[in-house]
């Protein structure tokens, strides 16, 4: 890695020295309600840096005043829309009613946990930005159920004035950020028994110094001394970035973009680097934009029916 210097909280290692941030995030699948159990291993997997036909980002979770909530990145949302708009012509054909597109045939937001496939049945709302530049923050907001974070055994950061770092913090030695999410490339296969097979994720932490640091941009930048066993991020398009010093740590931000790890060693030729890189791209987040955020939801969700699955899986096989 580059030489500047990084510091991990120790507040975000357990005992045995492994991150904890996973617990205030999660991989949300854009499926039907059968979805991640029905797709065969060509939909959900992919051998190279390419992407999979069925898509996942990451949500994190923030807790403000007794109220959870899930952001993740405005794009993702974006691309749920568009593929459901794409769905619903496919079952135009067989609908009388062509404008009927009932929450059971639409494509949601699901979270594979264990044997189950858990819906996230809760409107996003895209956050608001400036209406005369048309520039809008990437990022979606949603309430979210106590009951679907113990559900999927999740914590929520708690929100409060002090998670913004003062300039002594960033003055710190070591200050640095920490990114999680959940890349596409790194799903795997668990097996439940010898017929039966469920969808796992595996997490990525990439920490790195802050190459920006603003109100208005985030990005961590390190140069690596050796690859690394992801390359493609993607996926982790909404997870959280931490910001860290050896005495205080908190919320910087989530994940807009990750440029490709192994990008100088993919045979390209005229690439700056003489190794593999951390380059991510976050979306800021204060506290006060938070606040605003949240404040600029409307009283009243839209009820969407919880649609979770179990997989059952036979015990005598």
């Amino acid at each position: 890695m580059n030489k500047k210097t990084i510091s991990i909280n120790d507040e975000l290692l357990d005992s045995n020295g492994n991150f904890t941030i996973e617990m205030y995030c999660c991989p949300i699948f854009i499926s039907h309600q059968f979805g991640v159990f029905l797709y065969n291993d060509n939909q959900l997997f992919t051998l190279n840096d390419g992407v999979p036909e069925i898509r996942s980002a990451t949500l994190t979770f923030i807790e403000y005043e007794g109220q959870i909530y899930g952001i993740t990145c405005r794009h993702v949302v974006k691309h749920l829309e568009k593929m459901n708009k794409v769905n619903q012509r496919s079952w135009q054909a067989s609908l009388k009613d062509k404008n009927w597109y009932p929450p059971e045939l639409q494509l949601h937001f699901y979270v594979p946990h264990k044997n189950f496939q858990i819906h996230l049945n809760s409107k996003f709302y895209n956050v608001p930005g400036d209406e005369f530049t048309k520039n809008y923050p990437d990022v979606a907001i949603a309430r979210i159920s106590s009951d679907f974070i113990q559900k999927i055994e999740r914590s929520a950061l708690c929100i409060s004035s002090n998670i913004d770092p003062t300039n002594k913090q960033q003055n710190a030695s070591g200050f640095c950020g920490l990114a999680t999410g959940f890349p596409e490339q790194k799903r795997i296969k668990k097996k439940l028994n010898k017929m039966v097979s469920s969808l796992g994720v595996t997490i990525v932490n990439a920490y790195a110094p802050f190459d920006n640091f603003s109100d208005n941009q985030l990005t961590l930048f390190a140069e690596l001394n050796e690859g690394s066993d992801v390359n493609s991020l993607s996926g982790m398009s909404g997870g959280p970035i931490i910001w860290s010093n050896e005495d205080s740590w908190g919320l910087a931000g989530i994940v807009k973009t990750g440029r490709d790890m192994n990008i100088a060693t993919d045979a390209i030729e005229d690439s700056i680097f003489d190794g593999p890189v951390i380059w991510i791209d976050g979306e800021r987040l204060t506290y006060e934009k938070i606040v605003s955020w949240i404040k600029s939801l409307p009283e009243d969700d839209e009820k969407i029916p919880d649609l979770s699955k179990m997989i059952v899986a036979p015990k005598n096989i």
